[in-house]
């Protein structure tokens, strides 16, 4: 054993294995030894000794392998916050897109130097390396996070790892102690590293601020930010309060302003009991009594108290204005009147300077805040290169760029595009970045001739509410040229049945818009109602030009997910990984994608490493299957869960039915599972006995497991009657296989599939026509006999069932390459 790990280069320094044992585990700090022990002949090493040099030599390249892996993340953090813009970052001293292909390309070097160190070397050569490398990159990345990111090279990079890599090897081998003490400072340094990536594009001040806002103080437990703002608060309610009790109390009939000064403060009094003040130079000193008096002064009678209430300050006065108003209705309206609208300006004012403290906090911290109100609201860029399916968008919106630069060539020849554009279709479908991606490529073009630039505002329905529809476009007049948004307009009351008072005034203000050359204002509404929308909006001159859009296709959905992964510089997918994923989409939003990725982004900086394809995997099951782990099931729940799910994938196997089997799991499902062969329900008034539910049989909103299928070919509108025969008889193999298992009936369990086969048979029995009673029978008979059809097919293949479900049970969830390893070796 001593002869596997003694390497030339290093064992003339390791004079035996419990010396090494000693220092590895003084650097890891896994155990206290005082002092070295060295035997000369290592033959005498005892065998719990050996078990501990083992276990020390595992946790300390584990370790090592660890902080490879978190100096990597970092790398992919960083990538992720060039590529949102969530901070402040300068340009001037280097393109984002240049900077993010460098940083790329130093996760990939390093990623190749921990490949050779796992899997080139031998212990301890390999334990050296690993830390040696992880020293040299962060000596390297830590300045150029702190100081300025831009300065990141990945010819410098190598350079540097190149040299102080041999160096700090070099070291750790001539002095083997330096092996531990170069370790820990890594491990200190991952943590410092991860502090400087996430506070990377923030200068100096924005780090005291947010320090000093988020840490909290040892003494109060709450930051130094909050603990000031309090102070302040409390100071600013204190002379607030003093302020408007001197000024308003008067004195024999005169304001007086008393102070408090050290004499004053150094004569009062103040008793337990009592609470008298007996300085003669206090405020209030009339008012001010003993704590005995006032209890008996508010038992006294009502004259006294009105008294008492009059002679103090404020009191004198409310009461005064009370009788000289209250029989003047006219007097008591205008009050009222200027009371509401008092409440209004305060509302209002109150508003805007919470928004402007929001702001302020946000650009001390030195985050990017997209807050602000019409034209000055900060929008991102968006490029028609990074959607998809757009280049009869693109042509258009380089058409009204051109009008926009040259308008008196299309107005003199009356070809002028229109500028008010409606777009449909379902939501998240990309209809605001379309707008967004009009204004940015007017913007360059804009910038090519002029100093010009186009101003956007998506105006929300709150908005059009706050200042009305014609206060909006008056602005958008006064800042031409400009793009107006209304996203979902049928929502802010041009729907055509309801008042038509919006739809008026929108039609009045295009009509402004059109007469008016001078102002040039493109207006962009979009719906996923275009039908319930007034007409009159859809004429010429006003919403004339429609764009219809559409939920992605496979092709599309597959583009996207490699455009948006390259731009993430995430590289761990291959060709046919994507290509699943776009499969498993379908029917779901661009925004459905985006979210799976940043999932998997989410969990994989969770536990400090690069992105996998099991995150991607785990991102599936969290946000489209909605997989749910369910630790309440007993055993025998489990046991029926798994042979229901079990039999259904087995059957589809046997049967090679056009839905293939993906995932299979014994969890409970949130919603209605995707990618299973299923069909719409029925509306109530069609609903047979055997579909419909009484009040406590409705369909529970999970599923007690259940197996995902896909049609790669995308076929399913196109079903023969054997293929669909075939999906019908997957969906009984479930119940046929715990009749043969356990050689009981479980008519309660999972009626959802039963149901969707009697109603997938009436509609083929009926041709589309009316479903009579017969054929509810013809229905039911027909199930049957599909069902004794599905337990003769189950029969011979019980054993392969039983080793899905024994591995269902131990396991929970059986992947798609899982479930092709069990169906590879069980051939029809």
């Amino acid at each position: 054993m001593l002869k596997k790990w003694k390497t030339p280069m290093i064992k003339k320094y390791i004079k035996s294995e419990f010396l090494l044992l000693s220092l590895l585990l003084s650097a890891q700090n896994t155990y206290a030894i005082e002092q070295e022990i060295v035997y000369e002949d290592t033959t005498s090493i005892i065998s719990s000794d050996e078990v501990r040099y083992n276990a020390a030599q595992q946790e300390a390249y584990d370790e090592v392998k660890q902080q490879t892996h978190q100096i990597l993340t970092c790398l992919q953090q960083l990538e992720q916050v060039l590529v949102t813009d969530k901070v402040k970052f300068d340009t001037t001293k280097g393109l984002k897109k240049e900077i993010l292909e460098t940083v790329g390309a130093v996760k990939a070097t390093l990623e190749s130097l921990f490949t050779i160190y796992t899997t080139q070397e031998a212990f301890p050569e390999n334990f050296i390396t690993g830390v040696a490398i992880n020293k040299s990159c962060m000596d390297y990345l830590l300045p150029c996070l702190y100081n300025d990111i831009s300065s990141i090279s990945i010819d410098t990079f190598n350079t540097y790892i190149n040299e102080q890599f041999m160096i700090h090897k070099e070291q750790m081998i001539q002095n083997f102690k330096l092996v531990g003490q170069y370790s820990k400072a890594n491990h200190l340094k991952i943590q410092e590293l991860r502090v400087a990536t996430d506070n990377v594009g923030l200068t100096s001040f924005n780090k005291a601020f947010r320090y000093f806002q988020d840490v909290p103080m040892s003494l109060t437990g709450v930051p130094l930010m909050t603990t000031a703002q309090n102070t302040a608060f409390g100071l600013s309610l204190a002379a607030l309060v003093y302020t408007i009790a001197t000024y308003m109390a008067p004195r024999d009939g005169k304001f007086n302003i008393p102070c408090l000064d050290v004499t004053a403060l150094k004569n009062l009094k103040i008793n337990a009991t009592s609470l008298e003040c007996k300085s003669s130079s206090l405020p209030f000193k009339d008012f001010i009594g003993s704590q005995e008096l006032t209890q008996q002064g508010m038992q006294g009678t009502k004259d006294s108290i009105e008294k008492t209430v009059l002679e103090f300050g404020i009191g004198n006065y409310i009461e005064r204005l009370y009788k000289q108003t209250k029989d003047n209705p006219l007097t008591m309206l205008g009050i009222g009147y200027v009371g509401a609208n008092t409440k209004s300006i305060y509302d209002a004012a109150t508003k805007y300077t919470q928004e402007t403290y929001d702001s302020m906090i946000n650009y001390m911290r030195g985050e990017i805040s997209q807050e602000g109100k019409g034209f000055n609201r900060r929008y991102n860029d968006v490029y028609f290169k990074d959607m998809i399916n757009s280049e009869q968008l693109e042509t258009f919106a380089l058409e009204l760029a051109d009008y926009m630069k040259h308008p008196a060539r299309y107005e003199n020849s009356g070809t002028a595009p229109s500028t008010g554009i409606l777009l449909t279709g379902p939501s998240q479908t990309g209809k605001s970045y379309y707008a967004q991606a009009i204004r940015t490529l007017i913007n360059e073009e804009l910038k090519k001739e002029s100093a010009q630039s186009m101003k956007f505002w998506s105006v929300t329905k709150e908005e059009v509410a706050e200042y009305g529809l014609s206060a909006i476009f008056s602005w958008a007049r006064h800042c031409a040229p400009c793009i107006l948004f209304f996203d979902e307009i049928d929502m802010i009351g041009a729907h055509r049945d309801t008042d038509k008072t919006i739809s008026s005034e929108f039609l009045t203000n295009m009509s402004g818009l059109l007469n008016n050359k001078n102002k040039k204002v493109i207006v962009i509404a979009a719906t996923n109602v275009p039908d319930q929308l007034d007409q009159a909006l859809l004429q010429n001159g006003r919403l004339g030009k429609q764009f219809q859009f559409e939920l992605p296709s496979f092709q599309h959905r597959k583009e996207y997910l490699e455009k948006s992964l390259r731009k993430k510089n995430i590289k761990t997918l291959s060709d046919d990984d994507i290509a699943m994923i776009a499969h498993e989409t379908e029917g779901q939003t661009y925004n459905t994608l985006n979210t799976i990725i940043a999932t998997a982004l989410r969990l994989a900086i969770f536990k400090s490493r690069l992105v996998t394809k099991q995150d991607f995997e785990d991102a599936l099951d969290i946000d489209l299957r909605h997989i749910r782990k369910n630790s309440s099931l007993t055993d025998d729940q489990k046991k029926v869960i798994a042979i229901y799910q079990s039999g259904q994938a087995a059957a589809r196997h046997i049967l090679s039915t056009p839905q293939q089997v993906i995932k299979i799991t014994i969890d409970s499902i949130e919603k209605q599972a995707k990618g299973s062969f299923s069909l719409q329900k029925p509306a109530p008034q069609e609903q047979t006995l055997n579909q419909s539910y009484t009040q406590y049989e409705q369909p529970k909103p999970i599923k007690n497991g259940h197996v995902f299928t896909l049609d790669l070919q995308n076929h399913s509108d196109f079903l023969n009657d054997e293929d669909q025969e075939h999906e019908l008889l997957a969906l009984l193999a479930g119940q046929a296989a715990l009749e043969l298992i356990t050689g009981n009936m479980y008519s309660n369990f999972c009626k959802e599939d039963r149901a969707i086969i009697l109603h997938t048979l009436e509609v083929n029995i009926s041709q589309g026509g009316n479903i009579t009673d017969d054929i509810r029978k013809e229905a039911i008979a027909r199930k049957d006999a599909l069902y004794s059809k599905a337990k003769a097919i189950m029969q011979p293949h019980i054993q392969f069932v039983q080793n899905i479900v024994n591995h269902l049970i131990q396991h929970r969830n059986i992947s798609t390459s899982q479930w092709a390893e069990l169906t590879s070796n069980y051939k029809i």
